[in-house]
């Protein structure tokens, strides 16, 4: 997905960019009779390296090295891979010859590409890796990402995020995943939900690459059904988000509400969400009944439902 304005280069860019200047720093020619302003210089580098690697980046210091580890794919990769030639060449930058395909009918931990998005001068592969047990409801998905930039007709893997959050669906199911922009930031979200006792509830988990790291911006619920537990059609209410990124104001997503009811005509209501150390809190708009009780959205957001949406949050997205 690119940017309309190509001026401003992409946030992921600039970000592995970064990345790439560190790791590429000359330190090898050091020996114990260096000058002391070489020693320095070297101390410089040490301490911005850490400064990059802060503790607002999820994952920073969970196995970010770029070791291939061992790695053992889950069946569904097989699929994956037959028709996608981009998938293929992500997988073999990131685990080279150190990817094997689980055997049949093992509980052993595996690893699914859950996506592989697209950013001016760079992509980003996702991978969902599922604990040791046998498939269940309550199974997780533990996410990770690997970052690569683009150099002439090549890709390079630069840097990756192991563990850096779970997936928000059931059944080790990473959710689905696409790139999003927060002001001149690359990311991304992670659509998900569950379904109980005929009642579903759908949510959107966003994230920024930012700070040399993955940042969570929070969630934002964005569906609800209850068609499964009425009997009554009459009764049955569904409700579908479409969710925009890239909004002028940085941090703000919008989110268009439509409410289906006993087959009468569709409403509509908008919402934007503003997120705010790590959630999202109301700005402005409409949410439908049932998001606010569906999810026990607390007393702040409510109060904030039906005020106004400014004219800069209402502008198209940029993306």
């Amino acid at each position: 997905m690119k940017r309309a304005d190509k001026a401003i280069p992409s946030g992921l860019g600039r970000w592995i960019r970064m990345l790439g200047t560190i790791s590429n720093a000359n330190i090898g020619r050091w020996h114990p009779s260096a000058s002391l302003s070489i020693t320095a210089g070297f101390c410089q580098i040490l301490s911005a390296t850490v400064i990059l690697w802060g503790p607002t980046a999820l994952g920073a210091t969970n196995g970010d090295h770029l070791s291939q580890a061992h790695v053992l794919l889950c069946d569904d990769v097989r699929h994956a891979l037959v028709d996608n030639a981009d998938m293929r060449v992500a997988k073999t930058l990131a685990f080279g010859n150190n990817a094997h395909f689980r055997a049949s009918g093992s509980s052993e931990e595996c690893t699914s590409l859950a996506a592989l998005m697209k950013f001016t001068g760079s992509r980003v592969l996702i991978t969902a890796t599922t604990d040791p047990a046998e498939s269940g409801f309550d199974q997780g998905a533990h996410l990770s990402a690997y970052f690569f930039r683009e150099s002439g007709n090549a890709l390079r893997l630069v840097t990756v995020k192991r563990d850096f959050a779970d997936g928000n669906r059931s059944w080790g199911n990473a959710g689905d995943i696409d790139a999003a922009h927060f002001g001149t930031d690359d990311g991304m979200m992670v659509n998900g939900g569950t379904s109980q006792q005929g009642y579903s509830n759908d949510l959107t988990d966003f994230y920024a690459f930012r700070d040399a790291g993955i940042v969570s911006l929070g969630m934002v619920p964005t569906g609800w059904s209850n068609s499964g537990a009425e009997e009554d059609n009459s009764k049955a209410v569904t409700i579908t988000g479409t969710v925009e990124t890239g909004l002028p104001q940085p941090d703000r997503v919008r989110v268009t509400y439509t409410r289906s009811a006993g087959g009468a005509n569709n409403q509509s209501s908008v919402a934007i969400w503003r997120s705010q150390e790590g959630k999202f809190i109301l700005e402005a708009g409409s949410l439908p009944e049932e998001i606010i009780t569906g999810f026990e959205l607390a007393a702040d957001i409510v109060a904030k439902n039906g005020t106004p949406i400014a004219a800069a949050d209402a502008a198209p997205p940029k993306n």
